[in-house]
């Protein structure tokens, strides 16, 4: 998926939405793992929130956002990145989100992104 959605980078829209077209369904994606990491590879703040995250030995499956991001609007109303889910709950970015509760940085700093992913307890989709 990386591949086709730098080549469609390159290649132009027409093209990008092929590759978009081509990725898995996000459901399917956002149920493959307990931590999905949507992101953006020239994101400083996709590097810190991914930092932080193997600092605290959280495994997590790392996903190109660009094919996805009209999905994320549509689930959460945003597309930036990085956009992290526990067990399907969006959670955030890097330092916020959505929610007050939001952002991986201080989740794991306060100790909810550990409670969420141990529990497998969510707090809803956005």
């Amino acid at each position: 998926i990386w591949l086709k959605t730098a080549l469609a980078m390159v290649m132009g829209s027409s093209q990008a939405k092929k590759a978009a077209s081509d990725a898995e369904p996000i459901e399917t994606v956002l149920e493959s793992s307990d931590v999905v990491f949507f992101d953006d590879a020239w994101c400083p703040f996709c590097r810190q929130a991914e930092m932080a995250l193997k600092y605290n030995s959280v495994e997590f499956r790392k996903i190109p956002i660009r094919p996805y991001r009209r999905d994320l609007v549509r689930l959460v109303g945003k597309s930036s990145a990085p956009s992290v889910w526990i067990h399907g709950t969006f959670v955030g970015g890097c330092n916020d989100g959505t929610k007050s509760w939001h952002g991986v940085i201080p989740m794991l700093q306060n100790g909810t992104f550990q409670k969420m992913l141990k529990k497998g307890v969510t707090r809803g989709r956005g």
